[in-house]
């Protein structure tokens, strides 16, 4: 491909403006733009998929039926112009392929597909705008000269368009791809209408139909105002002296004319400004319940992760990504150096929402990243050419390709099957028609609940099957489960857990059943990171054999709530329900006195509808004890009893561990050596440190026990490796 032919701009000497390089690609390169943009479209269009997979996506859906943001159809800020636009793409698929009606589960794939084709057009479409935006750019400085322009541009557009993130997205039903398309239009018209308002009286014409746009665009994905606002103030700032105070007036007035063009209309759906603002601040309580963000958590660690997110998952393979970032650092100090104000305008253009997402966002939605794409792939570009020269191009069409080979699997894999949303809810509705009249009881964490009642909503059509639902009060979840207990419940209770919470423990874990796990494969999780809802685990509750009231410390979570509240063995005592019964049964229960050592021993004192089972005094530090209960200890008719634990005389008493099961049922506890519980947020999993001998206790009832420890030899603590035995009866 021959190099553009660039020269400097003679208006530029006379008004400070920038280097004359190309406006736009030559027509050869937009032919193959073409060409390539309907690749794409084939590459995307025949596997859309037909499940609407995300929360967003059924928000959209159902608001393409009905436009109504105080419903959360969608939710706040509501995206007008994109469920207009889907509504108008699913009416089309409707009409050419009605979808059958009255099954136990509603259709998805007209309405996914009516979402997704907007996301494939977007991703075509970003392929003629980027190399317009990245051309601009590059004029905007005089020693640009010294860089193929035109190669940087196509290199750029193609990592881009490439990119896992991009690719992957560009085939889901949601508004990120079109959004980012719409918004890179915007920042090239804005670019442009820069470089013709450098003449006193000119280019008005081209700053109003910028601001139009950057305005309506807004409708579409609100995000896309950190994208195009602070560059658009930036132009009229810059050029405030050379703008005509009729084009100030036009732009202003083509503004507000964008903005009125989606505002009226949400506002008429909504039933007016209040209403609007009442659910806005609902969806803001909500985006902001459970979500870890630096803004909340101003951490090192935080921080870290949010740049991990953002910069490398979207490129789902580790080598993959610090290639293209170690181009994009080269392309940074090079443009600092060399092209400051080219670096300068990519960075009004990129900078705000980069704050914005690494502040407000949870990162760990990778496609929130989407938007930072074209700014890492501009700048790996323009590194590439200052280490490659004219190879720059076939360097970085060759990582285009590997990393198009890469995603193409994985977006398949996505595609050709059910969300797990969808698998959950079809799976719930066939279990229950399966146990036909068999009273049942649903409930679920809250993080669960806020992600899939839009799933309910939508493939139930309000025809949910024959359950009772209890309230998912933040944080009261499982006790609202054992206060059904309490009042006499006795239907089998379904429980929709989220893994990041751990007070099940609160139940017998023999009355726990799993009934099905619903997570995305492990290979696209980074690309569909955070995908609500994800990590699903069914349970079934029935017939349990004990539970605990308030006051235990079984995990981190339950010790949290038991501060919080003040209620402990030393405050008052706790309590435990146990289902009474007339044999022998095995009880364990283990914790920690938290005194320092040489503080007196706590006395303590466990007892069963008032009959003592156990006087000890426990010293500072862990404490476990095993009782093997006579036939009898455990009666007194039907129903369940009050196991009661109070400490006295000593140092504030943590009970840790509790269990209690018929005497031919395998118990365990962990004994001396091991440390107190603590959770991973990362492998959403409980855990607990070793000294260098640990003791775990085993009552193995007379049966063959098989014993599986998993764990971390401390690596990141120890140089040596560590030599584990284990040993039994020793």
């Amino acid at each position: 491909m021959p190099a553009e032919t660039l020269s400097r701009d003679p208006a530029s000497q006379k008004t400070g403006g920038g280097f004359k390089g190309p406006m736009r690609p030559p027509r050869h390169v937009r032919i193959w733009l073409a060409v390539m943009a309907a690749l794409f479209l084939a590459a995307h269009l025949p596997w859309l998929g037909d499940t609407l997979a995300d929360i967003d996506a059924f928000n959209f859906a159902l608001g393409a039926r009905e436009f109504a943001p105080a419903k959360h159809q969608p939710h706040p800020p509501g995206s007008p112009v994109y469920v207009y636009l889907a509504r108008a793409s699913t009416e089309v698929l409707d009409a050419f392929r009605p979808e059958p009606s009255g099954t136990p589960v509603a259709p998805q794939r007209n309405a996914a597909e009516g979402l997704a084709f907007w996301s494939a057009l977007g991703g075509a479409l970003a392929l003629f705008f980027l190399p317009y935006l990245f051309l601009r750019l590059a004029r905007e400085d005089t020693r640009f000269a010294d860089v193929d322009s035109t190669r940087v541009a196509l290199a750029a557009t193609a990592l881009t368009v490439a990119c896992p993130l991009f690719w992957f997205t560009a085939g889901r039903p949601l508004s990120d791809v079109p959004g980012l398309a719409a918004a890179l239009g915007a920042q090239a018209l804005t670019l442009a209408a820069f470089e013709r308002t450098r003449q006193p009286g000119r280019g008005g014409f081209s700053l109003a139909l910028a601001a139009f746009v950057a305005a309506l665009i807004v409708g579409i994905r609100s995000q896309t105002m950190w994208l195009t606002m602070p560059l658009l103030l930036a132009v009229v700032a810059t050029r405030w002296r050379t703008i005509a105070r009729r084009d100030l007036a036009l732009t202003t007035a083509a503004f507000a004319a964008g903005a009125l063009a989606w505002v009226l209309p949400l506002l008429a759906a909504t039933g007016g400004l209040g209403a609007y603002l009442a659910a806005l601040g609902n969806q803001g309580a909500e985006d902001f319940t459970g979500v870890d963000m630096l803004y909340r958590n101003p951490t090192p660690s935080r921080l870290a992760l949010g740049l991990l997110h953002t910069f490398v998952w979207p490129w789902m393979s580790v080598p993959l990504a610090v290639v293209v970032l170690v181009l994009a650092g080269v392309g940074a100090v090079r443009s600092l150096w060399r092209l400051p104000r080219a670096l300068l305008m990519g960075l009004v253009a990129f900078l705000p929402y980069a704050l914005f997402h690494i502040a407000f966002h949870e990162t760990v939605t990778t496609r929130y990243a989407l938007p930072l794409v074209p700014a890492v792939a501009w700048l790996a570009a323009i590194g590439a050419s200052a280490i490659a020269g004219r190879l720059a191009l076939p360097l970085l069409l060759a990582l285009s390709v590997s990393a198009v080979a890469l995603v193409v699997p994985a977006s398949l894999d996505y595609h050709k099957g059910d969300s797990p949303a969808a698998r959950l809810v079809t799976r719930l509705v066939d279990e229950a028609h399966t146990r036909g009249e068999t009273p049942l009881v649903l409930a679920m964490h809250q993080r669960v609940h806020l992600d899939t009642r839009r799933v309910f909503d939508w493939m139930l059509e309000g025809r949910e099957p024959r359950w009772r639902r209890l309230a998912s009060t933040p944080r009261d979840e499982v006790w609202n489960v054992l206060r059904y207990w309490e009042e006499g419940g006795a239907a089998p209770v379904w429980f929709l857990a989220s893994p990041a919470r751990t007070d099940l423990a609160l139940i017998d874990h023999a009355s726990v059943r799993e009934m099905g796990r619903f997570s995305w494969p492990y290979k696209i999780r980074t690309l569909a990171g955070n995908t609500r809802p994800n990590d699903v685990i069914w349970y079934e509750l029935r017939d349990p054999g004990w539970y605990l009231e308030e006051g235990w410390a079984l995990t981190p979570e339950i010790a949290g709530r038991s501060a919080s509240r003040g209620r402990g063995p030393s405050v008052g005592g706790i309590e435990a329900r146990v289902r009474r019964r007339g044999g022998p049964a095995t009880l364990i229960i283990g914790g920690r006195n938290l005194g320092q050592p040489g503080e007196p021993a706590a006395h303590l004192e466990v007892s069963f509808d008032g009959g003592a089972l156990l006087t000890a005094d426990v010293a500072p530090g862990f404490f476990t004890r095993t009782l093997s209960l006579p036939a009898g200890a455990l009666a007194g008719g039907a129903g369940f009893g009050t196991l009661r634990v109070a400490a006295s005389g000593g140092p504030t008493v943590a009970i840790e561990q509790f269990d209690v099961q018929d005497a031919g049922r395998v118990v365990f506890a962990f004994g001396p050596g091991w440390h107190e519980p603590e959770y991973s947020p990362v492998e959403q999993r409980l855990w607990r440190w070793t000294s260098d001998r640990a003791e775990l206790l085993v009552h193995h009832a007379g049966q063959d026990v098989e014993v599986e420890i998993s764990g971390d030899a401390g690596g990141w603590f120890f140089q040596r490796a560590r030599t584990i035995t284990l040993r039994a009866g020793d």
